[in-house]
């Protein structure tokens, strides 16, 4: 499912199977009113149809008119966010779940010699914890950051990391927290103005126009990652000459440096 998604970290909403388990048994065997119940179910509902976004029929009658009328909602940007809401109700209806069954586990043991419930009754009550931990083993293989480019950890900047993409500029903004020296590079949900024109000024680096531009930003160092090059603008002019451009070009490891 993940791997149709064009985001998974912001698009894959699920709370967890214990925890809907859980949830619905709380509709039932609770220790809320009836009425709160409800509440809470349609609660639930409303915010798991919100946080669905447009993927909801279009959102044409929940998401959309909430984003393009009220205030504020327009700033939410990722809709996936309101599942919050939903894994906050969620969890109130099966905590009335659990409450239920600890109170069972009590009246048993009210009606035995010994009123303090027994050792079996205890790990009763465990069941729902032991489920949510089970369910909640990471078995996710851990990403492995890039490795940071020696520069990095030398190079006073401004500075500019290529090529331009989203894996790369997390990495490079991460890089760049050993001197904290001032990057080109950054990402986020929006892109400003000024930074798409700096992506597209580049792509024709190592040219007389890039190079001016970037010198105008006030950039000393350009560093291209050759081993993250393939089917990008700078595959095919990363071994050209500069000698005309008035920059010096040093090969460091798998990294290009360049002197602005």
């Amino acid at each position: 499912m993940r791997e149709g998604m064009r985001w998974p970290p912001e698009m894959a909403i699920l709370p967890g199977y214990v925890l809907y388990a859980l949830a619905l048994a709380g509709l039932f065997f609770s220790i809320w009113k009836l009425h709160h119940r409800l509440l809470l179910l349609a609660g639930t509902l409303v915010t798991a149809i919100l946080a669905m976004g447009p993927n909801f029929f279009g959102g044409k009658y929940t998401y959309l008119p909430l984003f393009d009328y009220l205030p504020g909602w327009d700033g939410l940007r990722t809709p996936g966010r309101l599942m919050l809401w939903t894994t906050l109700l969620l969890g109130i209806l099966a905590a009335g779940a659990v409450s239920a069954l600890v109170a069972r586990v009590n009246d048993i043991a009210a009606t035995r010699v010994t009123t303090r419930p027994g050792v079996l009754l205890r790990l009763v009550t465990l069941v729902p914890l032991l489920l949510v931990l089970v369910e909640g083993l990471n078995t996710t293989p851990h990403p492995v950051v890039p490795q940071q480019p020696e520069v990095m950890r030398t190079d006073p900047g401004p500075i500019v990391v290529l090529p331009f993409n989203l894996t790369y500029e997390q990495s490079v903004m991460l890089w760049s927290t050993t001197r904290f020296q001032p990057v080109v590079n950054g990402g986020s949900g929006f892109t400003p103005v000024r930074q798409e024109r700096t992506r597209e000024a580049v792509e024709t680096f190592p040219d007389q126009a890039s190079v001016d531009y970037l010198r105008e930003l006030g950039v000393k160092t350009v560093v291209l990652l050759r081993n993250a090059l393939t089917g990008t603008p700078w595959q095919a002019a990363v071994d050209l000459p500069v000698d005309t451009l008035g920059i010096q070009r040093e090969e460091i490891g798998d990294t290009i440096v360049y002197r602005l």
